[in-house]
């Protein structure tokens, strides 16, 4: 273990990381400017301490993800220590709050289906609880609830491991899709995390960012209830990822193109017209189950979340910001208007005692707690965590009305097409430049091929170049490419390119970049194939009038 105050004063890196499900990648980057500034420290001496696992595959450790969670409470007077062993009697003792955030059970696609605890594990916490002590368990959206899915069982806890949404509660504003707990709508409960210790301190107004959906035991109190308007997508399996993985799209042609599409690509509500993401098509309500929840286990307490961007303080780039024209949109507890950094201090402060335990929550034993779980079995399904963002996203206009967007670098790139033509960012400056962001299980994009061979023959003699970029093999697109003819120039296995550094999660989409390496437009969807045209004209153009310019 090593005492958090020593190493973070070796940190000097602002650390990338990543929130993967299949289909997307999403980058967030901890906002450097959040203040983790505490004006009123809960405590000055006699500093509780806290133990942060980091030994579980953990997507959210104290120097990294959390480090803005971390940097605030022991600003509050906690003492933070990291945890990189597994869990027994003796990893716990002398520890007064242990918080687990977002642990796996496996690196990979693998963690889609692999415990995080053991058996042992999950039983040296729920005895360590039991005599005292207090937990913060977060898993947000799949495969975080599959992972802790027998340590919440050994507390009484349902996780669903699916994706939860709720659209007539929501905040247009935020930058992805959202669920908004406040006093007014009912979804904010009082308890003693929610009223804090005095009127500064009441939380108000709180925004997750999707998440999954749980259900405590009797006597748990569900500070952030899901609405009756709440459903949820099924979570994934890595047989799942697998099979949508090697499931190619047969041609148009064929008389089974519809039936050979993976079941899992289906055209999504809340997208534009002509797009897909990768997602669960069957999705179930949610109502009576909650995203935060408050209990007592014997002598200890119990904070549960279904939701781990909560408690961040990040910065989203990629795709979802240029969509609304800004770098970088922030997300947790650095989102203006939200109560997010209050709710960490106060769910802190009712785990370490500082905040009494509501009379609305009687103690019950370890024992049960377990006669009281009823964990669903579990499913298996595709979903994305952006799947229903873009309607939180600017919506652009036609192309040939939008006004003139703040021009965007290009991010770098180098690729070899399927013809052996090599092609990086630097030897294409001096001219436009086409991406086409595309998969063989996307039925749209299959669909577009044809009108986008027109694209490639109209503006044959205008110093263009048009990139395929596909998430596929060699051997896929080949097969496909003897049956169809795609006159642009196909990039094989381009996910690292399409879903890293372009951060692309709809598909298609299609972006234009202009002499000097720069995005000028972004279009999502086979049914703007128009406006792609009317923008590739009106770049083309441009080009050409600084080249003729004296």
């Amino acid at each position: 273990m090593k005492i958090y105050n020593a190493i973070m004063s070796s940190i000097l890196l602002l650390f990338v990381t990543t929130a993967v499900t299949f289909g997307q990648v999403i980058k967030p980057v901890n906002d450097p400017d959040f203040n983790a500034k505490v004006a009123r420290p809960a405590y000055t001496k006699n500093y509780p301490k806290v133990l942060f696992d980091e030994a579980h595959f953990n997507a959210n450790v104290a120097v990294e993800r959390y480090k803005a969670f971390a940097d605030l409470i022991t600003n509050d007077g906690y003492q933070v220590a990291i945890n990189e062993e597994k869990f027994t009697p003796k990893t716990l003792e002398g520890y007064a709050v242990l918080v687990i955030a977002d642990a796996a059970g496996a690196k990979g696609i693998e963690r889609f289906d692999a415990p995080a605890f053991t058996v042992e594990e999950s039983g040296a916490i729920g005895e360590w609880v039991r005599s005292g002590g207090s937990l913060l368990l977060i898993a947000g959206a799949t495969p975080y609830g599959k992972a802790a899915e027998n340590l919440a069982r050994a507390l009484g806890v349902e996780m669903s491991n699916g994706r939860a949404n709720d659209k007539a509660n929501r905040d247009p504003d935020a930058p992805l899709s959202s669920i908004l707990y406040t006093r007014e709508n009912k979804l904010l409960a009082d308890h003693s995390i929610t009223q804090g210790r005095d009127s500064t301190e009441q939380i108000n107004r709180v925004l997750t960012y999707t998440g999954q959906s749980l259900k405590g035991p009797e006597n748990s109190v569900a500070f952030l209830k899901l609405a009756d308007t709440a459903v949820e997508s099924p979570g994934i399996s890595t047989a799942d990822i697998k099979a949508a993985m090697s499931e190619p799209v047969k041609t148009a042609d064929s008389n089974s193109a519809e039936k050979s599409a993976p079941e899992k690509a289906l055209p999504q509500k809340g997208l534009p017209p002509g797009a897909i993401g990768i997602h669960a098509k069957n999705e179930v309500s949610a109502a009576g189950r909650a995203q935060g929840i408050a209990f007592t286990f014997g002598k200890g307490r119990v904070v549960v979340l279904g939701e781990s961007d909560v408690l961040a303080a990040k910065l989203l780039r990629g795709q979802i910001a240029r969509l609304k024209g800004k770098d970088s949109l922030p997300i947790g507890m650095n989102a203006p208007g939200n109560d997010n950094r209050q709710l960490a201090l106060n769910i802190m402060h009712w785990l370490s005692g500082l905040l009494p335990v509501n009379d609305a929550a009687p103690r019950i034993d370890a024992q049960t707690a377990v006669r009281n779980s009823n964990i669903s079995p579990a499913v298996t399904t595709i979903n994305a965590k952006t799947n229903e963002t873009i309607e939180a996203a600017k919506k652009e206009a036609p192309a040939s009305s939008q006004p003139e967007r703040k021009k965007m670098a290009a991010p770098a790139f180098s690729v070899t097409s399927l013809e052996g033509k090599q092609y990086d960012l630097a030897s294409l400056r001096g001219k436009v430049v086409v991406l086409n962001f595309w998969f063989l299980g996307c039925p749209p994009c299959v669909a577009e091929v044809p009108e986008l061979n027109k694209l490639v023959a109209e503006f044959k003699d205008k110093n263009v170049v048009f990139l395929a970029l596909a998430l596929d093999d060699e051997k896929a697109l080949r097969s496909f490419l003897k049956e169809k003819e795609f006159k642009y120039q196909v990039v094989p296995n381009a996910s690292d390119i399409i879903m890293g550094k372009y951060e692309v999660s709809i598909f298609p989409t299609h972006i234009i970049l202009d002499a000097e390496g720069n995005i000028v437009s972004e279009l999502i969807g086979n049914k703007r194939l128009d406006d792609l045209r009317v923008a590739l004209q009106r770049t083309v153009a441009g080009q050409a009038t600084k080249t003729v310019a004296p």
